[in-house]
């Protein structure tokens, strides 16, 4: 039996962005923090070894490399979203909880 590397979680976008939803159920999580998600995965440095990792271990739960790995759900969407930007470029956009800040003004 191999064993799988887990050195790139370090270097995981999401191991930044704790307050994100990653293991939630599906049915928990907002368009909002889904899209997000999608987003920071898109550009995460270790994308590649994150899908490598899921697919090996057969993960069934939780969003991993992109995607909500529970084959049953239907997938949270939000057709008009688009990332904050904040430094003048998409690279350098924050991403935010646009539900989060409206519910609090």
């Amino acid at each position: 039996m191999s064993t799988i590397d887990f050195s790139w979680v370090d270097h995981a976008t999401c191991s930044e962005r704790t307050e994100l939803p990653w293991l939630r159920d599906s049915a928990e999580i907002s368009p909002w923090e889904a899209e997000t998600m999608r987003a920071l995965c898109d550009d995460c440095p270790v994308s590649d070894e994150c899908l490598a990792a899921v697919d090996a271990l057969t993960v069934c739960g939780g969003w991993w490399a992109g995607r909500d790995r529970d084959r049953d759900a239907q997938g949270a969407t939000l057709d008009a979203w688009h990332p904050l930007l904040v430094g003048g470029s998409e690279r350098q956009a924050t991403l935010f909880d646009l539900d989060a800040i409206a519910g609090a003004a």
